[in-house]
């Protein structure tokens, strides 16, 4: 078995989720350092987040927070690699899991 076309799509594809959880991060607020200015910030509201002009649930508001704190304390590269590993792991499961017949495919590709 040729493992270096594995490790080499194994390296490809977590760097593809790095650069979309980069992107995800930046339309959050944060920079390439973890930073976020204070306008950026959502605001927590009596039954509501404030966030980007926008009223969106409570919920944003802790889930945002809780992705701050993580930033702050482990840094914005644990994070993004941290996330990449997830979700790569995830991914493939997910696709051994179809193709052995355990689950239904939930995602198609060509």
């Amino acid at each position: 078995m040729d493992t270096n076309r594995l490790k080499k799509f194994a390296i490809e594809a977590r760097n593809i989720l790095k650069a979309g959880i980069a992107a995800k991060l930046t339309s959050l607020g944060f920079d390439n350092k973890g930073e976020v200015a204070e306008n950026l910030r959502p605001q927590l509201l009596q039954g509501g987040t404030l966030w980007n002009g926008r009223t969106l649930s409570e919920g944003f508001y802790h889930q945002w927070m809780r992705l701050y704190e993580e930033v702050q304390a482990k840094g914005v590269n644990e994070v993004y690699e941290q996330a990449a590993y997830t979700w790569f792991n995830r991914l493939v499961a997910i696709r051994i899991l179809q193709k052995n017949g355990l689950c239904e495919p939930v995602s198609t590709y060509a």
